[in-house]
């Protein structure tokens, strides 16, 4: 790996290391707000049936899809790129399109769903920053820990698929189009659904706290890799808290942008 990325990636966990220093410090001089946020957030106007009707689009589209590809020999002729292209218009744009459907039937503007203040948009963007810092140690060091584990058990430790495709020699647009995926679309998308709809779902039925939980690991389980599933669910805590605690899916948003786009970087510096 070139020197310039890694001296980067540890300047990212010193400032990081700094940064949860620093709040540790705060929360111990000051009585957490997190329960009045809390109370806030769970106010959201999204319901269970938005949901499951988004799930069931998704879903949908997935087998759809999926048989076609199948039947028709097309799955052993693309590019796996192609193939990730194909798949993302089943869930990535589904989300996106269907949600802003759900809300204009509903007549619920985004602002009230998601915390969407334009006012505060920028402030949410430095929050999500801080945030990502103080992330990344934390995250860092269950990635470690968890390597080991796999290391010991004799288990390979290799790139997760995606990396291996923006690695890869597929067409160069499909590549292209992969990046923007993994840096904008992926991001907006998935916390738009596990964030903007699963949590504060789940969270008014069985509890905040076993709302993160189950978020979480599902988050981390739709990510097939295995070295990467317990640094995952570390990301989608803190992405999660962060929503909550923010009431603003921006936040969250800005972290998985910069949570992917270092890790790209990290993949293109290899």
């Amino acid at each position: 790996m070139h020197p310039a990325a890694i001296t980067g990636y540890i300047l990212i966990l010193l400032v990081g290391l700094g940064v949860d220093v620093f709040f540790l410090l705060r929360m111990r001089r000051r009585t957490s707000i997190w329960p009045r946020r809390a109370r806030h957030f769970l106010r959201r106007r999204v319901v269970a049936h938005d949901l499951l009707v988004l799930l069931a689009v998704t879903f949908g589209l997935y087998v759809s899809v999926s048989a076609i590809l199948l039947s028709t020999g097309w799955a052993d002729r693309l590019y796996r790129s192609t193939q990730f292209i194909i798949y993302s218009f089943t869930f990535h744009w589904t989300v996106i399109v269907c949600t802003a459907i759900l809300l204009s039937v509903r007549g619920v503007p985004w602002r009230a769903a998601f915390g969407l203040h334009p006012s505060r948009f920028l402030a949410s963007i430095r929050t999500g920053i801080v945030a990502y810092l103080g992330m990344m140690p934390v995250v860092f060091v269950y990635m470690l820990l968890f390597n080991l584990l796999l290391h010991t058990l004799g288990q390979d430790i290799g790139m997760q698929e995606v990396a291996e495709v923006l690695a890869g020699d597929g067409p160069l647009l499909s590549r292209i189009y992969m990046f923007f995926i993994a840096i904008a679309l992926a991001p907006v998308a998935e916390e738009l659904f596990f964030r903007g709809l699963l949590l504060p779902t789940m969270a008014r039925k069985f509890g905040l706290s076993r709302a993160i939980l189950v978020t979480s690991v599902l988050f981390a389980a739709v990510h097939p890799h295995l070295p990467a599933l317990v640094p995952l669910f570390v990301v989608s805590v803190f992405l999660c808290v962060a929503y909550a605690y923010t009431n603003s899916i921006v936040v969250p948003i800005v972290m998985h942008v910069l949570f992917n786009g270092v890790n790209i970087l990290l993949l293109l510096a290899q």
